[in-house]
């Protein structure tokens, strides 16, 4: 009966009683998507930590230009060429300025080459003759040539009277043969023998129009390879070969046993593969684009990254030719180490590969081996675009390893070295963070070095979710300053300015709690029936909000030239997202939070108005 009549009260003033509901109802909604909102950016932030990684890399700009003179035979004089310099090498703890926050810190990449005499390396049919196919391909020749006639190799005619290395059916017979580019060329002495290594050029002058010669043969100066990390060349004991003259007993002296381990060093290198180290996947960008993925088996966990332990990754191609499972083991005899790209060196394509410098140390001879052990296959991956030159390419037959699995010290075994580049050099950031982290760079005053960040479309996507969360916040802010508000003057019209239906009420022997029932039922009930609107209206418009928000934004997944994710794609990811918000949970908490709002508001007030007396009320509404 109390509420009855309470609810008769509000239907005396029909206009306030739906304005009361229906800004009740957009104040909860206000708040519901405000919540829901909230929660989708809690979720999001999440979901992108877990799935999104923040990967830079650095390359250094040729920064000084010069001109070289190099001697041509052709002209009988010096012709120049234009050459590019990187000027002084920026090392990478100039990089660990304060505020950078590295997750991984920017370090050149060191690639190594392992010796696999016992393993296939090319042929891929039965019955294939990959000797012949090496030294066909091969333009280069090892020979000892007789002169026909005493004169300057600029050219000179000889005939060769052994092939020590290359293919017998091409290069045997009359050469010319021309120390090019050097201006004080060697005389050659007709009768004599002479060890050179020499390789095809379509140069010719000076033969006389030998109809039976198509080209010469240019000598090779050959130069050990042995560098610092920084790039600076070791000199040793070891002197430049081009040509020698071989006499009974040369090849038991120092200069002979030389010339043997070039040969020696020339089959290795044809038999080597990229090893590359990392401690994560993601620093290669082969992994990170998804060019490259593991087709059989698995990746290499976080945790044998951490310990070092001694399992890898091998391509389709390698365990295909040597049989290969996943579970099998593979010896790896590791030689050389180069701080370059194993892509640039090794070609994707199968083409061709070869260690990035000649593996003769300073002293002439041949690199050992620095460490060897024995790994387990984790993984067989595979390569979507095999292309040379491809900034997210791994390496023909391109072996992965834990960085911290070769406990070998391999700086006595560098054969090439290189500035910080983007194929050798990457770091990982927090999230989000590329912005502070430019800031900070830029004041180091490194304008030679270009920094290029990769994060998976983050930093689009975090757009949006700054959007929404700052949408989230003003519907939260606006939405509780608009709910107190409403609660507030809708209190006071129903509850406080009815001061003398309380004072008549009691006069006629109701008590405290019955007015309390009479005074606030009509307005919880109106309001309870607002809140569940409000809700139900929240839950459906969060949506829609959230779609308005995330508008612009998409995953733009582009590493090297290489588009991972259609926007189509990354929008279909950004509702699924939102679809696993729970709208109705946000919808139901803001109706909870209102109601208990309303009842604590207007609860104050009917206090205020229990505490008087009849008469006192009625004294002040006749006053």
């Amino acid at each position: 009966m109390i509420v009855r009549n309470s609810l008769r009260q509000m239907r005396r003033t029909p206009l306030r009683t739906a304005v009361f509901f229906f800004l009740i109802l957009a104040a909860t909604a206000m708040l519901a998507v405000g919540i829901n909102l909230w929660n989708i950016n809690r979720e999001s932030i999440r979901e992108l930590e877990q799935g999104f990684t923040t990967i830079g890399t650095v390359e250094q700009r040729r920064e000084t230009s010069s001109y070289e003179a190099v001697w041509d035979a052709r002209e009988k004089d010096y012709t120049y060429r234009a050459q590019q310099d990187y000027g002084r090498w920026v090392s990478t703890e100039e990089l660990d300025f304060e505020g950078a926050d590295y997750i991984i810190k920017p370090e050149r990449k060191v690639f190594f080459g392992a010796y696999m005499e016992d393993s296939v390396l090319y042929n891929v049919q039965p019955d294939y003759d990959t000797d012949y196919y090496l030294e066909s391909t091969n333009q280069q020749i090892t020979v000892e040539a007789v002169p026909y006639e005493t004169g300057v190799a600029a050219p000179i005619k000889v005939k060769v009277a052994r092939l020590l290395e290359g293919n017998e059916n091409l290069f045997l017979g009359d050469l010319w043969v021309c120390d090019h580019y050097n201006p004080d060329p060697p005389v050659l002495e007709a009768g004599k023998r002479y060890i050179m290594c020499i390789y095809s050029s379509p140069d010719r002058h000076g033969t006389d129009n030998d109809a039976d010669l198509a080209g010469e043969y240019q000598i090779s100066h050959i130069t050990c390879d042995q560098y610092t990390p920084e790039g600076e060349k070791v000199e040793g004991s070891f002197e430049e070969l081009s040509v020698d003259e071989v006499t009974e007993g040369f090849y038991e002296t120092e200069r002979g046993q030389q010339w043997l381990n070039i040969l020696d060093e020339n089959y290795i290198a044809v038999n080597t593969i990229p090893v590359q180290p990392v401690s994560s996947l993601d620093l290669l960008l082969g992994f990170y684009t998804d060019n490259a993925s593991v087709q059989k088996g698995r990746e290499i966990t976080e945790e044998e990254f951490a310990s070092g332990e001694d399992v890898c990754l091998v391509s389709d191609l390698f365990a295909r030719m040597n049989g290969l499972e996943v579970g099998d083991e593979l010896r790896l005899p590791l030689i050389y180490a180069a701080y370059t790209s194993p892509a640039q060196s090794y070609l994707p394509s199968g083409g061709g590969g070869a260690p990035p410098g000649r593996l003769i140390n300073a002293q002439g001879e041949l690199y050992d081996a620095f460490d060897e052990d024995t790994y387990k296959i984790v993984g067989i991956y595979t390569q979507k675009i095999r292309q040379d030159g491809a900034r997210d390419a791994l390496g023909f037959n391109e072996v992965i390893v834990p960085e911290r699995s070769v406990e070998g010290d391999w700086s006595d075994h560098i054969v090439s070295a290189a500035p910080m580049s983007a194929s050798n050099t990457t770091f990982q950031i927090p999230n989000g963070s590329i912005r502070s982290y430019m800031e900070k760079f830029r004041t180091l005053g490194l304008d030679q070095l270009e920094i290029r960040f990769y994060d998976d479309g983050y930093t689009d996507l975090e757009e949006g979710i700054e959007n929404r969360r700052i949408t989230s916040g003003v519907l939260l802010a606006g939405g509780s300053l608009m709910t107190v508000l409403v609660l507030a003057l809708f209190g006071h019209l129903y509850i406080s300015r009815q001061e003398r239906r309380t004072a008549i009420e009691r006069s006629l022997g109701l008590t405290k709690k019955g007015c309390a029932v009479s005074l606030l039922s009509g307005m919880l009930l109106l309001t309870a029936a607002g809140v569940l609107a409000g809700g139900c209206a929240g839950a459906l418009l969060t949506e829609a909000a959230a779609g308005q928000t995330e508008a612009g934004s998409f995953h733009d997944i582009m590493f090297s030239s290489g588009a991972l994710e259609t926007e189509e794609e990354a929008g279909a990811e950004a509702q699924e997202m939102t679809k696993k918000s729970q709208p109705a949970a946000g919808g139901a908490a803001a109706a909870a939070a209102v109601f208990v709002l309303a009842s604590a508001i207007t609860g104050g007030f009917m206090r205020r108005n229990l505490k008087r007396e009849p008469l006192a009320l009625l004294e002040n509404y006749d006053e």
